[in-house]
């Protein structure tokens, strides 16, 4: 009798323990979320559709090693003339309302995102209609379907959430509360182990005072840091051996986009160019070129883009504003070098921050001519960052209209691998060349990890975060 009153207490004690454990353990991240995201079609940023995949499910998802696996849908089918995709969904996905996930519930998802206004619209223009097959299966039509179509089901873009509630998703975290710059998250699945983390925290504001409380032990995570040599020496030093610095398979592209608004920008766009050359801020291989790609990771082994670089010039310019989204915020140094050449020259120009979507604003307005933002290759499939410059694309703010372009990335989406890939990287050749697009840095990205955290692995979390929910932290 006394043996089995010991042994009820010391295993209570053991259960109340670890639920301790779990309840007070919390990962600490460095962010960039603009706001709670009530409603997955209004996120823009990218960092809003990474705020998005943590706690919104998706119908696919993409493994470690780049494969396609279920998400909310179990299984997937290409009917033999590509024009239907037959899903059957898992049965047993639940929101956090605690009701199912049904077809009705991602029909719902798919034509808000077609129909409705919402910076991805164009991107799911090949799809025709979505029918009901029964509560768990559905079948999407399109024109034809691509690798891209089946790649987007995988993505933040398509989240899927109830069909009476678009705040209600079914991600593996639950926001419980947040403010101006900390999100506090807790972890809807329960199926990991009790040692893993269950609280997530969120913190949205200045990248160096990240880095200090990074330091101080209070930051954990910094992800997606884009980094050049000499700031990775300088933030290796500065964390002190606190954590480690390691790069990532991701790569971006810092352009200064021009908006052909007017015909006598031209000239304000080539002195541009020119004093950038000179100074030395562009992608350069030869004395008399410009090189680098729209596109990087991988697609510069292909080819080497060039133009010619306009010679002779004398840097007169009207006065221009660059906008710069406050989203671009880690690349201080590069704006910051910018401003110091524009003043040494004595060119009218002006840099300007703005929230991305005041930039979307601006450009419907047609008075942006000039823009300066960081874009990241959408892995593993290069043709959401190009067609962004389609003719058809309801983004493509710069005027770039070019028929051969357009066609080759129908045949990027038709052709597989390495052949689908030299298709795009002639396209970005093509962008580059024509002006509207002026590579500046090409860096890889960095993350920041403390060595108080176990389990961490960069390869399995990707975009959708479900395994922030096996981390440990002494």
């Amino acid at each position: 009798m006394v043996l089995k009153y010991i042994w009820s207490v010391t295993l209570s004690l053991f259960l109340y323990s670890s639920h301790a454990f779990a309840k007070d353990c919390e990962i600490r991240i460095y962010a960039k979320f603009s706001g709670p995201i009530g409603d997955p079609i209004t996120a823009v940023t990218w960092w809003d559709k990474k705020y998005v995949s943590l706690t919104y499910s998706t119908l696919l998802r993409y493994d470690e090693n780049g494969n396609l696996t279920p998400g909310i849908a179990n299984t997937w089918r290409v009917d033999a003339k590509k024009k239907i995709l037959k899903i059957i969904l898992n049965s047993n996905i639940t929101a956090h309302d605690g009701t199912l996930i049904t077809s009705d519930d991602v029909i719902f998802a798919i034509n808000r995102i077609r129909n409705e206004k919402n910076p991805d619209r164009n991107k799911f223009k090949n799809i025709l209609e979505v029918s009901k097959i029964n509560t768990h299966e559905l079948e999407i039509h399109y024109k034809e379907i691509s690798a891209y179509d089946i790649y987007l089901l995988a993505t933040p873009r398509l989240s899927i959430y109830k069909k009476d509630n678009p705040q209600i998703g079914s991600g593996p975290w639950v926001l419980k509360k947040s403010n101006s710059n900390t999100f506090n998250f807790e972890r809807f699945s329960k199926k990991n182990s009790i040692k893993s983390c269950s609280h997530l925290a969120a913190y949205n504001y200045p990248l160096q005072k990240a880095l200090e409380d990074f330091k101080k032990g209070h930051i954990d995570l910094i992800e997606y840091l884009s980094l050049g040599q000499d700031e990775l020496l300088k933030i290796n030093k500065e964390i002190e051996a606190k954590g480690v610095a390691y790069p990532i398979n991701i790569f971006d592209t810092t352009i200064l986009f021009y908006s052909k608004q007017k015909s006598d920008l031209t000239e304000n766009r080539n002195a541009l160019l020119s004093l950038l050359y000179n100074n030395k801020m562009l992608i350069d291989k030869s004395n008399d070129k410009l090189a680098g790609n729209v596109v990087s990771s991988g697609l510069n082994k292909l080819y080497s883009e060039e133009i010619s670089i306009p010679r002779n010039l004398k840097y007169k310019m009207s006065p221009e504003i660059i906008w710069v989204p406050d989203s671009v915020e880690y690349k201080g140094a590069l704006i910051d070098n910018l401003q110091s050449i524009f003043k040494s020259s004595k060119m009218p120009i002006t840099i300007k921050k703005v929230s991305l979507a005041e930039l979307y604003r601006l450009h419907s307005e047609k008075t942006v001519n000039f823009h300066l933002e960081t874009i990241t290759l959408q892995s593993p499939h290069p043709y959401g960052v190009l067609s962004l410059f389609s003719s058809e694309s309801e983004e493509n703010f710069t005027g770039f209209r070019n028929a051969k372009f357009d066609e080759l990335l129908k045949k990027g989406l038709a052709a597989i691998e390495l052949e689908g890939h030299q298709h795009f990287a002639e396209a970005s050749r093509l962008l580059v060349q024509s002006g509207y697009a002026i590579p500046l840095v090409n860096q890889i990205k960095y993350v920041l990890v403390r060595d108080n955290i176990k389990n961490y692995n960069f390869s399995k979390i990707s975009t959708y975060h479900e395994y922030y929910s096996t981390l440990e932290k002494n």
